[in-house]
């Protein structure tokens, strides 16, 4: 008996491709941006080269964040990011149960992996922070040391 299993896909390419150049773009902020902290001869990457990369990189990196925005905004995978309110306390308590006391005792996850919900509550909540609130104050923080001139207040 010869069983084919079609393999679930529950993020667009897109999502997937964007997923993945950000997770490189990342790696390579975080090593220039420890190279140019921690300056010195024998660095990972010298100095210049890795204020370069590291602009380069942000850059990159904004334009990607404004990809995924945009892609959020009029495509369906957006509506993973809205919070339902009501009930909202509910499903964080009982998500947050399940992680502390009934993954250990092998019950069922209350809130499922599958194509109509990828993120259970608590993975809703951060992913939110995370993609709304943080990643765009670092992307603005880090234009602002690209071209401190622009921070400054001019009397």
């Amino acid at each position: 008996m010869n069983h084919q299993t079609e393999k679930l896909y529950l993020y667009p390419v897109w999502i997937r491709i964007w997923h993945m150049t950000n997770a490189l773009l990342c790696l390579i902020l975080i090593v220039t941006g420890l190279s140019i902290q921690f300056s010195n001869p024998n660095t990972m990457v010298k100095f210049n080269a890795a204020v370069a990369v590291h602009n380069v990189a942000g850059i990159i990196l904004t334009i990607t964040y404004a990809l995924f925005f945009i892609g959020n905004l009029f495509t369906p995978n957006g509506a993973y990011y809205v919070i339902p309110v009501k009930g909202f306390l509910d499903r964080l308590m009982k998500q947050f149960r399940y992680y502390t006391i009934g993954i250990f005792k092998k019950e069922d996850a209350p809130f499922p992996v599958n194509e109509e919900g990828k993120f259970n509550p608590l993975q809703q909540v951060t992913y939110v922070i995370l993609m709304y609130g943080f990643v765009p104050f670092v992307i603005v923080s880090g234009w602002g040391l690209l071209y401190p001139e622009m921070t400054h207040q001019r009397t």
